[in-house]
C-alpha cells in the first residue's frame, strides 16, 4: 500500500496500490525550455522595452519587444493571445539573446542616437559590455538606457 511517511501499513489514510500493469509515468513529461528575452525601442522618444519568455522561438521574444514597445499601455497577459491593432509607436529591435544577461546602452554617434547591447554571463558583465560596446563604435556620452535583463533555461512539465 502507499502510506504517509509516519502512518501503519494498512491504516485507514494508507492508499491502494497501483493496479498491475498501470504505467503512472505516462501522464506527462518534462521539457527542457530555454530564457528567451529581446530589447525594442522607440525610434521617437528613445525608450527601451523588454520581454522575456520561457520557450524555444527567439523571434517570439522579439515580436513580443516590439509590440510591447508599440502599444506601451495595453494590457498584456490577460486572456487574449491576440496582439493589438493599430500601433501608436515606430518601433526597431535592438537585440534579442537565450540563457544570457542583456543590458542596452546609449551614446550619440556621428549625431545619432544609437543603441548597443550585447549577451554576457551575468547583469554587471551585461551593463559592462554594452557600455564598451557603445564607445568602441565611437559613441559619446555612452550610458545605460535599459538595465540588464537576465534569463535561463528552466524545466517545464507537460501533462498529456
Amino acid at each position: 500500500t502507499q502510506c504517509a511517511v509516519g502512518t501503519a501499513i494498512g491504516s485507514a489514510t494508507c492508499a491502494p496500490d497501483a493496479p498491475q500493469g498501470v504505467d503512472n509515468s505516462t501522464r506527462g513529461y518534462s521539457e527542457r525550455v530555454e530564457g528567451l528575452g529581446a530589447f525594442a525601442f522607440n525610434t521617437d522618444t528613445g525608450t527601451v522595452y523588454s520581454y522575456v519568455l520561457q520557450g524555444r522561438d527567439i523571434e517570439a521574444a522579439t515580436f513580443n519587444a516590439l509590440r510591447k514597445c508599440e502599444q506601451p499601455d495595453h494590457e498584456w497577459g490577460g486572456m487574449s493571445m491576440r496582439a493589438p491593432t493599430g500601433p501608436d509607436a515606430n518601433c526597431a529591435a535592438i537585440t534579442s539573446w537565450r540563457n544570457a544577461c542583456a543590458a542596452v546602452a546609449s551614446g550619440q554617434v556621428a549625431d545619432l542616437k544609437r543603441y548597443f547591447s550585447t549577451p554576457a554571463r551575468n547583469a554587471r558583465a551585461a551593463r559592462t559590455e554594452a557600455v564598451n560596446q557603445c564607445q568602441a563604435n565611437g559613441g559619446r556620452d555612452c550610458a545605460i538606457a535599459h538595465d540588464a535583463v537576465c534569463t535561463s533555461r528552466s524545466t517545464r512539465w507537460k501533462r498529456y
